[in-house]
């Protein structure tokens, strides 16, 4: 069996587009930086898979369209240096590449059938989206010297205009720092859903985070805890209600995974017309962590309820240690149940890092009180659970949300639904078997997900929507 942190890594962040990372995604992953311009600048991409991530930087594969193909780089080709810069292997590239833009110069230095060759050109933008059902607007969500790059999807028509403009959808994403701009993989199952809400009327909204994708700032979003990730969804609200073309009193927040838990967050500083949900938590931090090791292992990794039981109560006292506490972090981590969980391979720690994000972001989760914020929750809520979703572990945290936020309301304004078949990444399988299988293959992906991709969820959130506006 692979080690339990690798399937805890896969588990909990449920759908990341690795593949799509390494070959046009590089820039994506840009170093902080405090620039601010008048306008914000689009990131540049390279566009080349690597042979090897750790050797020699052999190319594999370039993206058509890419800079790689304008300044003629061929497949087989070694890279020697980037403006002037060492490349050994293509972790070397990747800071390099952080801050070049779209125009910017780049130089390499590669070895072609043991030949030397200089190669040059100007870097190519990244692909936008682009949609036969929209008009789409790549613009920037700007607050307290950070620049977070929104896109907004307007439906070229819509039977719900009014003069005070369109409804919006606010899609809220989940915990991961990948970019949300989809312009070179159009199929993502994001995407499919998004054009499903601007064919029925209504406009969509995503914001990147802090340092991901075009956005500029002097934090990254792996550095920082949840109320400074939800101070940028909120400036985001606030820029979607100021647009001209969108009604400020229909905007609805759409939360995927952990976007469930910053809708509630959200909607308690500014008003929003209702609130949807797909895939959330309804618990504290801590206890969801419990039930990934006590609960989910034995129902979708194989384990037995006896090596469950012993990795439960070996990690418990570190998951206290950092989510319950305020301890120091190399405190923690020189503590007995820290080295016995990562001895053990438990959890996916590097350095600071636990599951990609800085300790304290997930320690701050911990700290809020989720509870009280959905009951004093006063719009019309939908929750949604796919029985087949992982990440989510038991529909009844659904059934939770929409209990306490009717339990303050003379109307019964909050419902949940199960979907039969439905995973974590908006797509669908006969069974828990199929499921599993492909997820070991990783075909199909939310990528490309085929018939696989679950219109279903866009299709219930459309009709809930016709039924609270009625």
């Amino acid at each position: 069996m692979r080690a339990w942190s690798l399937i805890m890594k896969e588990f909990f962040m449920g759908w990341r587009i690795t593949s799509l990372i390494l070959i046009v995604s590089l820039l994506g992953m840009m170093m902080p930086s405090a620039e601010a311009s008048a306008s914000l600048k689009r990131k540049g991409i390279l566009g080349l898979m690597p042979v090897d991530r750790s050797g020699p930087l052999l190319v594999a594969q370039i993206l058509p369209g890419s800079t790689a193909e304008t300044i003629g780089l061929k497949v087989g080709d070694s890279i020697q240096t980037l403006n002037n810069q060492t490349v050994g292997s293509f972790d070397d590239l990747i800071p390099l590449l952080a801050n070049l833009y779209a125009g910017d110069h780049i130089a390499l230095e590669v070895t072609r059938e043991k030949k030397k060759l200089k190669l040059s050109g100007l870097m190519q933008e990244r692909q936008r989206e682009q949609s036969q059902h929209a008009n789409i607007e790549y613009r920037s969500v700007d607050y307290a010297n950070n620049r977070l790059r929104s896109i907004l999807h307007l439906p070229k028509q819509s039977i719900h205009s009014t003069q005070d403009g369109v409804p919006a959808i606010y899609f809220i994403q989940g915990y991961t720092c990948d970019s949300i701009d989809y312009g070179l993989i159009p199929n993502v199952t994001t995407r499919q859903m998004i054009d499903q809400f601007v064919i029925a009327g209504y406009a969509v909204f995503r914001v990147e985070k802090l340092g991901v994708g075009d956005s500029r700032s002097s934090q990254h979003c792996r550095d920082v805890d949840f109320n400074t990730e939800l101070t940028g969804f909120v400036a985001g609200l606030d820029a979607l209600k100021s647009h001209h073309a969108i009604d400020p009193a229909k905007v609805y927040l759409w939360g995927h995974s952990l976007g469930v838990l910053y809708a509630p967050a959200m909607a308690s500083q500014q008003n929003v017309a209702g609130i949807i949900g797909y895939g959330g938590v309804a618990k504290p931090w801590y206890d969801y962590m419990v039930d990934l090791f006590a609960k989910q292992s034995t129902k979708f990794w194989g384990l037995s309820q006896e090596q469950a039981e012993r990795n439960t109560q070996m990690i418990k006292p570190m998951l206290a240690d950092w989510l319950k506490s305020n301890k120091d972090w190399h405190t923690i981590t020189q503590s007995k149940s820290f080295k016995e969980s990562t001895r053990a391979e438990l959890l996916a720690v590097n350095g600071d890092y636990v599951l990609t994000r800085h300790y304290e972001f997930f320690r701050s989760i911990n700290q809020q009180d989720f509870q009280s914020m959905w009951l004093n929750i006063k719009v019309p809520t939908l929750m949604m659970h796919g029985s087949l979703d992982i990440q989510a572990i038991s529909e009844d945290w659904a059934f939770q949300i929409a209990r306490w936020v009717n339990q303050n309301s003379e109307q019964k304004i909050a419902k949940a639904i199960v979907i039969d078949g439905a995973e974590h990444g908006f797509m669908r399988y006969k069974n828990r078997e199929a499921l599993m299988q492909a997820s070991r293959e990783g075909r199909p992906s939310a990528v490309n997900p085929g018939k696989h991709f679950d219109k279903r969820i866009g299709e219930l959130t459309i009709n809930w929507l016709k039924e609270v506006t009625q």
